[in-house]
């Protein structure tokens, strides 16, 4: 079967199944991911959730049509509502949280969070409540309707209003964060509702999740996110990929937390203003470290990267030099070992063994002034 979304790396196939812990507002919305036994294509984005992300992004009209239309009926290689494998070495899955970014939904993150399940991870994507998600729904407890948390189109944080917005909604999203693992600690106790569908299997979870070990992994706002969630002593270990820096507070900049920290950078996306605060959180911590992807763009880490199916259209529309789906392997190679090791699991390779490596592809760091950082990578596509 041809998929849209390309499969993940790992050894294991991967299922999903969509929960929602109970009615209200202030309930959690979330994906899980996780190993199966076989591989079992699915629909990237169902029609309904499509419609909502295309009337939020576009507000309607000719461009949400256009845009409905390109992105209907598109296929990824993950098993909706397959039964759970948990590997036979495994005393209990590892976990890894996933926030999304501006503009974006937990549906757009699908092949980074498949590809962190294929390698025997349990993986939660959540839809958070700040205002901030495209497609954030729950049941309204009122009439039992389904309805979206409205989106915050305001961007300029040059208003003091508005950046007061942004840091009450950081704070929502931290709290999002800890409500999420809240969310799946229930699930491994069989405690966890699922008010979207009483038929998900979720006593097939009960203790096969290791609580002990979760990681956070974010993109962009999801990036400052997990930053600021690092408040929140149950996450061992943190992925900032293009993190937003602008929007986290001094309190969160300045957190004596020894969390390993790996910040994931796309070339020429990080301003120096974000380079600087993101030097302030890496301190003197040797946990802590940066690397640069070359020829890589702010969306290569969502699924939107994989839509131009050419360089050229993905040049034009995504400024993209290097394959998307090369620029993820490397990305994914480096933030699962970094994972691994500091969640006390087997691991291959340091980050910067790694990075030595796949010279041609990432540097440690971002002075992008260097020989190697002003390089631009070009490969061909397959």
């Amino acid at each position: 079967m041809s998929y849209d979304i390309p499969r993940p790396t790992g050894p294991y196939p991967v299922a999903c199944i969509d929960v929602l812990d109970k009615t209200g507002a202030d309930s959690c919305r979330f994906r899980m991911y996780y190993p199966t036994v076989a591989e079992k294509g699915s629909t990237w984005m169902e029609r309904g959730s499509l419609n909502a992300l295309a009337t939020q992004l576009t507000g309607g009209g000719f461009c949400s049509r256009i845009m409905k239309c390109y992105f209907d009926n598109r296929k990824m290689p993950v098993w909706k509502g397959g039964p759970l494998h948990t590997p036979q070495t495994s005393s209990g899955l590892p976990i890894v949280l996933v926030s999304h970014g501006l503009m974006m939904s937990k549906l757009q993150y699908s092949y980074l969070s498949s590809e962190i399940a294929s390698h025997g991870y349990f993986v939660a994507a959540l839809d958070h409540r700040d205002g901030s998600s495209a497609e954030s729904e729950y049941i309204d407890t009122a009439d039992n309707a389904l309805k979206l948390v409205p989106y915050d189109s305001n961007f300029d944080l040059k208003s003091p209003v508005i950046e007061e917005g942004r840091f009450a909604q950081m704070e929502q999203r931290r709290k999002d964060m800890s409500y999420l693992m809240d969310c799946v600690e229930n699930l491994n106790n069989g405690e966890l509702k699922n008010v979207l569908d009483s038929d998900a299997d979720l006593g097939q979870f009960v203790e096969k999740l290791d609580t002990d070990k979760c990681a956070i992994v974010g993109h962009s706002y999801g990036g400052a996110t997990v930053i600021a969630s690092l408040t929140d002593s149950r996450f061992k270990a943190a992925v900032s990929m293009d993190g937003w820096m602008g929007v986290l507070k001094e309190e969160y900049l300045a957190n004596d937390c020894k969390t390993p920290l790996l910040f994931i950078n796309c070339v020429g996306h990080i301003k120096q203003s974000d380079r600087m605060k993101m030097d302030q959180v890496i301190g003197d911590f040797d946990t802590r470290k940066m690397v640069t992807l070359l020829g890589s763009t702010h969306l290569t880490h969502t699924d939107f990267a994989y839509f131009p199916k050419s360089r050229w259209l993905s040049k034009v529309i995504f400024k993209s030099v290097t394959d998307p789906k090369l620029a993820n392997d490397v990305s994914s190679e480096i933030m699962m070992e970094f994972i691994a090791k500091h969640l006390g699991l087997p691991y291959t390779r340091d980050v910067n063994d790694i990075v030595a490596a796949r010279s041609e592809f990432a540097i440690m760091g971002s002075d992008l002034s260097s020989a190697d950082g002003a390089k631009q990578v070009e490969t061909e596509w397959k």
